[in-house]
């Protein structure tokens, strides 16, 4: 076993391939599919004429290449195939060895074997071929099916060596196999042996009896075995950030030996090496940065040793945060913070923050972090947490697909929003401004001021609930701010997507305060849903709703016992919505106050009707002074308003009118509804009411 281990070390070490010039005698493989034979090759089809050949084929493209492969035929002799630069498809297999010799593969620049089909990209037909030997530069194999690198049973007496710069196996699924056919012992290879400087990247499974890897970075799913290094220690996966350099220094702390690992590309978009270290204790190297890991019988990730952190987070480094109980990590360093309080500045487009715990204030003093993918604020803490906008900042969140732009991601816990700055919030495709993700419920989010404007994605709600999946909205509540809630249509702008889902559904939504204006942005469907959503409560503050498509006002069951709801640009003549209703369950009609001397929209004192105080918090007249309120049908009622240090008096009947008002200030003409408006003279309307002016 020891000469084993020692012959593999030296064929790691030792054995490389490198030409840089292209021979001559090189074979057009974008002519067809390429047959080796005993004496030479064949092209288009094993019948056709032969060529003789002798030594190493070298096999290049002229042209794109597709519908061709690579087939050593049964009374091939071991081989030696160069491909440069070679990027082929085929039906089934792309590399077919039916010889039962060697067969070694060199690879010049990139190069690519996709399998359309459900066939094995490279397969070993014949299992008396001792060595599979692939080296040189790039190679990438994708397969629509199960398998990379794998062939018939019998297997276990071959062994596959990986001597390249870069390898990247891509199966269907993750679930599946890279290398080796089955799990089954029988058609696994003998020994899977990976040289110095490669960076494998896997998506699935290494099957063989052992494995063997060498100074290289392999990612997989996983191994059937623990593996080896060269000198027969077991080894396991230490990984470590790269830093975007392709050198990693690794010391041994224990014996003081120190060796580096040197790669010519990187895991994709990965930027982490994987290296495979025996027992004992190391320091890791890259880019100036040294971490620490301790391999005991498994794999590990390698860390940075932590600083006092203060809690100050400037997000200007494009380094991603991530907050945890009692630390958090800006990029690879992490901080021991024993405080609960952060605050969070700067720009940046690079990458978002993430709290999973530890904090219960998170104030916002100018930042701004719009990502065109990934979540730019995913509070994903389950325990209260109040989010606070400093006074004069401006700040900003915008989400890729997916994600919501301040993203509540757990069901407990309550968000709240406070504070006097403001924040400017955009969810991605199909999720919330201010809410949950794609496919997610949301529950627990208390606005109380500032100056907030959020957009949905599309299809998402602005406050409340993702698209997908049928999840409902839960304890959303608007107790005082200058709010915007924007949508693009399908989902409620507050809320959830009742109109599609009749799963899901909304409950305990409240508007006890604030300017609530709502509107639809871009809408593209043809058939949208509420405004206001099921089982809302307005009971105090201001809801303006921007009216300007044909669709419905209010879902079922929604309740106005307090403040203002407004529709501006009303020009409906059709009352085509759910009827609003009281505390009583009645059903209410919407009463508008001409307030005399009243231009712009200015703020209400207080409110009676018949003496009961209507809730007046953050209430505003229109633009033209007139204030809107929801009242059941009465033959007389008296409604004082006080406004701008004058009380007016009203005194009238409320009728069930099904139709909304059309109404023409500028030429004095009011038709249909309760309107209601007062002049210095006695006037009567609507059944003979009386208005005067106190």
């Amino acid at each position: 076993m020891q000469k084993l281990y020692f012959f593999l070390a030296l064929f790691i070490s030792v054995y490389s391939f490198a030409q840089d010039t292209m021979p001559s005698d090189t074979i057009d493989f974008s002519k067809g599919s390429i047959y080796i034979s005993e004496k030479g090759y064949s092209v288009g089809s094993m019948t056709s004429d032969t060529i003789e050949h002798t030594g190493v084929y070298n096999i290049y493209s002229s042209a794109d290449t597709a519908n061709s492969q690579i087939y050593i035929t049964n009374k091939a002799e071991a081989q030696e195939i160069t491909l440069w630069n070679v990027k082929t498809s085929y039906a089934t297999n792309c590399f077919y060895s039916y010889s039962g010799k060697d067969v070694t593969l060199n690879v010049v620049g990139d190069n690519t074997f996709i399998s359309a089909s459900a066939s094995t990209p490279i397969y070993i037909k014949n299992p008396n071929s001792e060595n599979i030997i692939i080296n040189g530069d790039s190679l990438s194999v994708y397969s629509n099916g199960t398998k990379i690198i794998a062939g018939v049973s019998g297997l276990n007496t071959t062994s596959l060596y990986l001597n390249l710069k870069y390898l990247k196996m891509i199966p269907k699924a993750e679930s599946n196999a890279i290398i080796g056919q089955e799990i089954f012992t029988d058609k696994q290879f003998k020994s899977v042996i990976i040289g110095d400087n490669c960076v494998f990247t896997g998506k699935g499974f290494i099957y063989a009896d052992s494995i063997v890897i060498g100074k290289a970075s392999v990612n997989v799913t996983s191994m059937s075995s623990v593996p080896y290094n060269t000198n027969g220690d077991k080894v396991y996966c230490v990984t470590v950030p790269r830093n975007g350099v392709n050198v990693v220094t690794v010391k041994n702390t224990t014996t003081g030996s120190e060796e580096d690992y040197s790669f010519t590309s990187a895991h994709g978009n990965d930027d982490n090496y994987y290296l495979y270290l025996p027992n004992g204790s190391y320091e890791l190297s890259t880019n100036g940065n040294t971490y620490t890991a301790v391999v005991n019988g498994a794999a590990v990730i390698a860390s940075v040793a932590s600083i006092a952190g203060d809690g100050i987070i400037d997000v200007s480094s494009g380094e991603e945060v991530t907050i945890n109980d009692s630390t958090y990590q800006i990029g690879i360093q992490p901080y021991t913070y024993t405080g609960r309080k952060f605050t969070f500045s700067g720009t940046t487009t690079a990458t978002g923050v993430t709290v999973n715990g530890g904090a219960d204030t998170l104030v916002f003093n100018g930042l701004d972090i719009q990502l065109s993918d990934g979540c730019a604020f995913n509070l994903n803490s389950d325990t209260n947490v109040v989010v606070i906008l400093n006074e004069g900042t401006t700040n900003t969140l915008v989400s890729g697909s997916q994600y919501a732009g301040l993203q509540k991601s757990q069901i407990e816990g309550i968000l709240t929003i406070e504070g006097t700055g403001a924040l400017t919030v955009t969810g991605g495709y199909y999720a919330a401004g201010i809410g949950s993700a794609n496919g997610a419920a949301c529950s627990g989010i208390t606005i109380k001021s500032g100056t907030i404007t959020a957009t949905a994605g599309e299809r998402g709600a602005a406050l409340g609930a993702g698209y997908g999946g049928g999840h409902g909205a839960y304890n959303l509540l608007i107790e005082g701010g200058d709010l915007n809630l924007i949508n693009h249509g399908l989902s409620a702008i507050i809320g959830c997507v009742t109109y599609v889902y009749g799963t899901q559904s909304d409950s305990n939504i409240v508007v006890s305060g604030g300017m609530v204006k709502l509107s639809y942005q871009a809408a593209t469907e043809t058939q949208l849903p509420y405004f206001l959503p099921d089982n809302i409560k307005i009971t105090g503050g201001t809801v303006l709703i921007e009216k300007d498509i044909n669709d419905n006002l209010f879902g079922e069951n929604v309740s106005i016992t307090g403040g203002s709801v407004m529709v501006l640009k009303d020009d409906l003549a059709d009352l085509s919505i759910q009827r609003p209703i009281d505390a009583d369950s009645a059903g209410i009609y919407r009463s508008r106050y001409l307030l005399p001397g009243i231009s712009e929209m200015t703020a209400i004192d207080s409110i009676s009707i018949n003496g009961i105080p209507w809730n007046s918090t953050d209430l505003y007249t229109d633009s033209v002074g007139v204030a809107h309120l929801w009242l059941p049908v009465s033959d007389a009622d008296t409604v004082v308003i006080s406004c701008d240090g004058k009380s007016y008096v009203y005194v009238g009947s409320i009728v069930a009118y099904d139709d909304y008002i059309s109404a023409d200030l500028a030429n004095d003409v009011w038709e249909y509804g309760n309107y209601l408006w007062q002049l210095p003279v006695a006037i009567t309307q609507n059944g003979g009411g009386v208005l005067t002016v106190k």
